[in-house]
């Protein structure tokens, strides 16, 4: 009974492979245009600061997961370390942020596909569309569809080389020059784009959620936290200074395709083609996967009464969470809408989630400094909570939102309790 056990649980590589599934997605294909236009070349501090700040990250993550097994993940850790209603309040602000943030991939395919059919990209035309893939990952998760490991582990290995071969490519095109000038919206700037950037590495605590099916957890977590930080920070690295060094800072409206517009400058039409193709089904296949989790967020939040009990409704033939997803469409075409009608872009709705995230990272770290007493991750607490503050600075008024949405649910729980509900 224990080999069969075992045969099901993940080892060093299946941990590894989540991990990076979970970082590496819409960000990579996205970001580091949006940070190149935010701050020149310099941006490319931004994206060091990043990879070096992921490290402590990666690795509370991972202590949590390890001493705290729990499908809840860090809303599970918060509830423990600060009781229910901070727990309860972070589990919403995490559904809202999925709600806002979710879109995000739905609007850079959107882009994609226009400039593959080579469509007019206007900000109606682009919201329309990204509606659209909205409602195709919405339609596909109400089937009964289950991907194997070994489909999962082979995408994510396809992803991995096309972008290392696009790296590859790239590096006879370098041009130094792209260098100056370094910083031409300013050295302050740098702080703004490392808040963008910050969409591109949200996911390390995704890892908490599957911690009970880790085989020896102590060992496997060490190593996979490791190779998957080294992996990260490489495949960002190389892709963003490759970026650099191609595209010249000022010539171009489209730093939202990023991929497309390094490929259009280093190899021929037909494989830039492909590969705004591959680039479109890795988006999708990465919003099918957020879809589903926020679809789920949706269903433990309705079960631990955060959020009405009738989106626990399941299929009775597909078992798909059916109200959750119906939900979940309304919200995106309303988010999408707003949008719209405020002129507003994908780089507000990045903001927001990054806010959000932000402000679940400050509470789970607090709670780590004041729970693991060893005296390294203790530290790692410590520069995380400093990394996440100065963050807070560059995002400005967004995270005033953020915090909005907690205290909202917050007195709305404090309401209920007064008219005799227990707090568990």
């Amino acid at each position: 009974m224990m080999e069969i056990d075992s045969e099901k649980k993940l080892g060093t590589w299946g941990l590894t492979a989540f991990y990076i599934s979970s970082v590496v997605g819409v960000g990579i294909l996205v970001v580091p245009g949006i940070a190149y236009q935010i701050a020149g070349p310099a941006s490319l501090i931004s994206w060091i600061i990043l990879i070096l700040s992921s490290i402590p990250l990666a690795f509370l993550f991972a202590r949590i997961s390890m001493l705290y097994p729990n499908s809840g993940g860090l809303i599970h850790y918060i509830r423990l370390m600060f009781g229910k209603r901070i727990g309860d309040a972070s589990g919403f602000l995490l559904l809202i942020t999925m709600i806002a943030g979710n879109p995000i991939m739905g609007i850079a395919s959107a882009r994609y596909l226009l400039h593959l059919w080579q469509l007019p990209a206007t900000n109606g035309m682009v919201l329309a569309v990204g509606f659209g893939f909205m409602f195709l990952s919405v339609l596909f998760n109400l089937l009964h569809i289950k991907t194997g490991s070994r489909v999962q582990l082979g995408i994510l290995a396809a992803l991995i080389a096309g972008l290392l071969a696009t790296v590859f490519i790239a590096v006879p095109h370098f041009q130094l020059e792209n260098l100056t000038p370094f910083a031409p919206n300013g050295y302050f700037s740098i702080g703004a784009a490392m808040v963008v950037c910050f969409y591109s590495f949200l996911g390390w605590e995704n890892v908490s959620t599957i911690a009970e099916e880790v085989k020896h957890p102590k060992r496997t977590y060490k190593k996979a936290v490791l190779l998957a930080v080294g992996l990260v920070g490489i495949l960002y690295l190389a892709l963003t200074t490759s970026v650099i060094m191609v595209l010249s800072y000022g010539k171009s409206d489209e730093y939202s395709l990023v991929l497309a517009s390094l490929l259009s400058e280093i190899s021929t039409p037909n494989a830039t083609y492909m590969g705004t193709i591959a680039a479109i089904i890795l988006m999708v296949l990465c919003t099918n996967a957020w879809v589903l989790g926020a679809s789920r967020l949706v269903t433990a939040l309705s079960r631990d009464g955060v959020i009405p009990a009738v989106f626990t409704k399941v299929s009775r033939t597909t078992n798909a969470p059916y109200l959750s997803l119906f939900l979940l469409l309304a919200f995106y075409g309303l988010v999408l809408l707003l949008l719209y009608f405020g002129t507003g872009t994908e780089k507000e709705l990045i903001l927001f989630a990054n806010s959000s995230f932000i402000l679940v990272y400050v509470i789970t770290f607090l709670a780590t400094y004041r729970n693991l007493n060893a005296g390294l991750y203790r530290i790692y607490s410590l520069i995380s909570i400093i990394f996440c503050v100065i963050s807070m600075f560059f995002i400005g008024w967004m995270i005033v939102i953020s915090a909005l949405f907690m205290a909202m649910y917050i007195l709305y729980h404090r309401r209920k309790t007064k008219h005799g509900e227990k707090v568990v």
